[in-house]
């Protein structure tokens, strides 16, 4: 079986996290046959996938309405989506939504950091497309703590429980943190215009999972501008005081969000007998074999 990730050059946390989490969690699916596709973390629900090639759906959420696979379909054994807008879009009922399975790495990684002292940092996790240096730039101005998401899995969590409060860019910046019990607040620089419509449903499609709501803090966008009377350097800089201070005043504001930890074990305990299920259903397939098994 494949467990599909999408391959950033540089790394993305919320990708790369399917390479560590479903072969420690699922090791049994190892024999299943190799053209099955495992579709676990990430907007990875749509058609760039064979539609003929099996497929596992294990917490995938789509990137817009209108990018979503044909369902249902024979080659797809539908366990559950990210959220109530991707199960919506496939004409599914509220029950197929959980939330993203990226809420399992406690699972996986609290050995290590169970012991770890909660910091008083504030972090600042950008998008993964969202230039380092400007990202950087403004974190040393606002007195953040930038995480990279090109950092390994283990690498990243561990820098965020050194953290209080999290400002992400990052949509899996903000389920980490979340999933770890780290407060969060949303912010875009480059997602808006890179991801178009994939940036609104995504966010909302996880938030209305954890029955939260947050405004999206707005911070210049460098990148976007390519002309002007002032030279580049200066003009990053400017950009980067300026997005700097509206940080100041999101930390000040306190206007933190966490999902109700109620909540968070419920889906939790519904992962986990999802889990168990996948292993009765696929657990014993003979190395080769092991076709669809619809649910």
């Amino acid at each position: 079986m494949e467990f599909f990730a999408w391959q950033s050059p540089a790394g993305n946390v919320g990708d790369d996290l399917n390479r560590v989490l479903w072969p420690r969690l699922l090791p049994e699916l190892k024999d299943v046959h190799p053209e099955t596709l495992f579709l676990g973390i990430g907007s990875v629900l749509d058609r760039r996938h064979a539609p003929n090639r099996p497929k596992i759906v294990f917490g995938a959420g789509g990137r817009s309405p209108h990018k979503l696979p044909a369902f249902p379909s024979p080659n797809i054994d539908l366990r559950f989506v990210r959220g109530p807008l991707t199960a919506r879009a496939l004409g599914l009922a509220d029950h197929f939504a959980l939330t993203d399975p990226a809420i399992l790495a406690p699972e996986v990684f609290a050995a290590r950091h169970a012991l770890t002292p909660r910091g008083y940092d504030i972090g600042f996790v950008p998008y993964f497309r969202t230039s380092l240096d400007y990202a950087a730039r403004i974190a040393a101005k606002a007195g953040l703590r930038m995480i990279p998401v090109t950092l390994p899995p283990e690498e990243f969590i561990g820098e965020l429980l050194e953290c209080r409060a999290v400002i992400s860019e990052s949509l899996h910046g903000a389920i980490l943190a979340d999933a770890y019990g780290i407060p969060w607040i949303p912010c875009r620089i480059t997602t808006l215009r890179r991801e178009k419509e994939t940036h609104a449903f995504k966010w909302n499609d996880w938030m209305a999972s954890m029955e939260v709501s947050s405004g999206i803090v707005t911070l210049p966008d460098f990148d976007a501008l390519t002309e002007g009377s002032l030279g580049l350097s200066l003009r990053r800089e400017l950009y980067a005081r300026l997005a700097a201070r509206r940080l100041r005043q999101v930390v000040n504001s306190e206007a933190w969000v966490l999902g109700s930890r109620v909540l968070l074990r419920q889906h939790l305990e519904r992962m986990r007998a999802e889990i168990e299920r996948l292993r009765r259903d696929y657990g014993k397939a003979r190395p080769g074999r092991g076709g669809l098994r619809i649910a």
